[in-house]
């Protein structure tokens, strides 16, 4: 299985590793754009819209951390550098 993502070296969560992963987060960074773009052009802004934006923005970015970590070679946890890779 090849993995899209690998453990960051500190602290914790995952990089993209091949291009699978950094499609997967572009594609993520493009519709975070396109939901602030939306919200921001809008004349009249109400609070139900805020809320609503929020709510997606919440779910797009749930979505995305959980295929992080899904497809990352490893285990997310905190780590130190490279003396903790492979413990």
């Amino acid at each position: 299985m090849t993995y899209w993502f690998k453990p960051h070296r500190y602290g914790i969560g995952a990089t993209p590793a091949n291009r699978k992963g950094w499609l997967v987060t572009i594609g993520f960074m493009l519709i975070v754009a396109a939901f602030l773009a939306a919200l921001l052009t809008r004349d009249n802004l109400s609070l139900e819209l805020v809320l609503a934006w929020a709510a997606a923005f919440v779910a797009a970015e749930m979505l995305f951390i959980w295929i992080a970590w899904k497809k990352t070679g490893g285990v997310w946890r905190w780590r130190w550098g490279s003396d903790d890779i492979g413990k």
